[in-house]
């Protein structure tokens, strides 16, 4: 058996930019089929459920929700994130 090294891999981000990232994404989308590539790159197929404002919604009731409540990004778009909120595990990494 030969000995193969492996290269460092994939960068994994910390969870806040991974959320930030995705989240700028799904609200900058200028077209539908942005909109439902970003949110499904950032919320996983197999979510059950997410606490919105206390209410609990399904996958699809709150994509529902945030396509209803934001109409389609114009260039000029922004999204600001103030006041985020993380835990002191964000930046940690385990080794394999």
């Amino acid at each position: 058996m030969s000995n193969i090294i492996l290269g460092p891999g994939p960068e994994i981000p910390p969870l806040t930019a991974f959320v930030q990232f995705g989240l700028t994404a799904v609200y900058q989308a200028s077209t539908l089929h942005d909109f439902n590539s970003a949110f499904d790159s950032v919320f996983s197929q197999s979510l059950k459920d997410i606490t919105f404002n206390g209410q609990k919604l399904t996958r699809d009731e709150y994509k529902s929700k945030i396509r209803s409540q934001q109409p389609l990004a114009t260039p000029a778009s922004s999204v600001t994130f103030g006041g985020t909120v993380t835990d002191s595990t964000d930046n940690v990494r385990e080794a394999c």
